[in-house]
């Protein structure tokens, strides 16, 4: 199969951690033709795709080692990963807009109509058993009462990613009311406040999920005192098992998740919480091989070809 990854730069790939890069090898193994597509050529009327082909390596500093810019006819084109990074902002929005022209024999991972239903951030609100005390407001006078509840807690905006804009804010804090006004422009923005959850200092477990079932879980932990477990915020990774809390948490999210066509999803949990529900880019696939000993994602590939036969 012609397998498109639409991604931000090639430059951009940190290779011994891109989740992208790791779902492009196993590809490749599987015997498709790889390629890249910038989100700047994505238009409409086209009838053929402006992409780069990519040869795809383990390599440390090289691992597309031959770029060989081809016009892929549409006709030609089997299966879309998008894999570009939040926020999903309007441009953003443009682009899944676009895809929905495309033809229907093309398969798109993950759908549009999800991306544009669930915010990683905001969509688990309805899973209220299963995630902190949490309030969503524009408010300052909501923030400083949930705070004096709570004593310490975390505020995040709506809408970042790799731990941006997340403060561990406590009621005795000198800055509280500032990082709240910073967050929410002046009172302007919905913030994300919630109850610190007493386990994070364990670490923030990532389970990914392949087609609504568990593919395997990363714990990413801090080795510094920053609060922010995220890889990208200088935290690593561990194995880490799914324990029958995690499975209570899989099961309420992923009837939802597969009926949305979200089928490559990153659930972030704190102790028994869920945080975060990831399924713009989810990462760390690759730490997930590396623990197993194997491609963690032969299995993504092969339920692809099996979709496509049945």
């Amino acid at each position: 199969m012609n397998s498109v990854f639409l991604m931000d730069p090639l430059a951009t790939c940190v290779p011994d951690k891109d989740t992208s890069l790791g779902l492009m090898l196993s590809a490749h193994a599987a015997g498709h033709r790889v390629y890249y597509w910038a989100p700047d050529h994505v238009g409409h009327g086209q009838s053929t795709l402006s992409v780069i082909e990519l040869s795809v390596r383990e390599h440390p500093t090289d691992p597309f080692y031959n770029q060989v810019p081809v016009d892929l006819p549409v006709a030609d084109c089997d299966v879309i990963w998008i894999r570009l990074n939040p926020p999903f902002d309007h441009r953003y929005l443009q682009l899944t807009w676009l895809l929905d022209q495309l033809p229907k024999h093309i398969r798109i991972i993950n759908s549009t109509h999800g991306l544009r239903t669930v915010n990683e951030k905001l969509w688990a609100l309805q899973f209220s058993d299963h995630i902190p005390d949490t309030i969503v407001s524009t408010q300052l006078s909501d923030y400083q009462n949930f705070l004096a509840k709570h004593k310490t807690i975390i505020i995040k905006p709506t809408d970042h990613f790799g731990g941006q804009g997340i403060f561990k804010i406590n009621h005795t804090d000198s800055n509280r009311s500032v990082a709240f006004e910073l967050l929410s422009h002046g009172e302007t923005r919905p913030v994300i406040i919630q109850a610190l959850v007493p386990e994070a200092h364990r670490g923030d477990k990532r389970i990914l999920l392949l087609n609504g079932k568990p593919l395997g879980a990363v714990l990413r932990r801090q080795t510094g005192d920053d609060h922010r477990h995220n890889l990208a915020a200088g935290g690593h990774a561990e194995p880490a098992d799914i324990t029958a809390n995690d499975q209570a948490i899989i099961d309420a999210v992923a009837p939802s998740l597969v009926e949305l066509g979200l089928h490559f999803v990153g659930l972030d949990i704190l102790g028994d919480r869920l945080i975060e529900v990831n399924v713009t880019s989810p990462t760390c696939l690759r730490e997930l091989s590396k623990f197993h000993g194997c491609d963690m994602g032969a299995p993504i590939l092969n339920w692809l070809n099996q979709s496509f036969q049945a």
